[in-house]
């Protein structure tokens, strides 16, 4: 009898330590909960979260307008290309050379891509950023200038080298990360390819070689 109700003592404790155990779950988590919300209020409060809503002074607005310009040239040089790419080629005699002219491009952009932010990290922002823009407008140049297509698959390659430290080095990821908080930089990313885009789009088709 003794051992009967022994067992029967054990059994209703066990059965109440795991009746317990949800409730302390629970508990915990509530008490996590009101430790986050805690959190999230005191730092939505913070000089570091007033300062993100205080307005961009003109440093900033001159810097994003010069990164919506680099942009529109570079998405205006793909938008009128491809679509004044046949005359160019018939006016150069190049109709077996004309896919190079987009190719050139494309893998001189991509051999320079990984080595545009390990510039920007030894040399800084600004002089890799101007020496994209000066190799684009010298490839851009000698594209306009070039009477054979050699000299323009020459000029493409120095123009893509160009073309994709503009792109990598502002509209992508360094520069507007270094201008903008993580919560801020989606919206302005996306204002500055929209922009640059959609101007390119509207403009580069009908833009014919003189």
């Amino acid at each position: 009898m003794y051992i009967l109700l022994h067992s029967c003592n054990q059994i209703f404790l066990q059965f109440r330590a795991h009746a317990t155990l949800p409730i302390l779950s629970v508990q915990i988590r509530r008490e996590t909960l009101h430790s986050d919300v805690i959190w999230l209020i005191r730092n939505a409060t913070s000089p570091a979260a007033k300062s993100m809503k205080q307005p961009k002074g003109s440093a900033f607005w001159l810097s994003f307008l010069a990164i919506v310009v680099c942009n529109i040239l570079r998405a205006l040089d793909v938008t009128a290309v491809s679509t004044t790419l046949p005359i160019i080629t018939h006016d150069l005699n190049g109709s077996n050379d004309f896919v190079w002219v987009g190719a050139a491009y494309g893998l001189a952009s991509t051999a320079m891509l990984p080595f545009c932010g390990r510039l920007a990290d030894v040399f800084g922002r600004r002089p890799v950023m101007m020496l994209s823009v000066a190799f684009f407008f010298v490839g851009s140049a000698l594209s306009g200038a070039a009477q054979n297509m050699n000299i323009l698959i020459a000029a493409r390659t120095i123009q893509g080298v160009g073309g994709v430290g503009i792109d990598n080095m502002s509209s992508i990821n360094i520069i507007i990360s270094d201008l903008l908080p993580l919560v801020e930089r989606g919206a302005y990313q996306g204002m500055v390819v929209v922009l640059a885009w959609a101007f390119a789009a509207a403009i580069g088709p009908v833009v014919e070689p003189g």
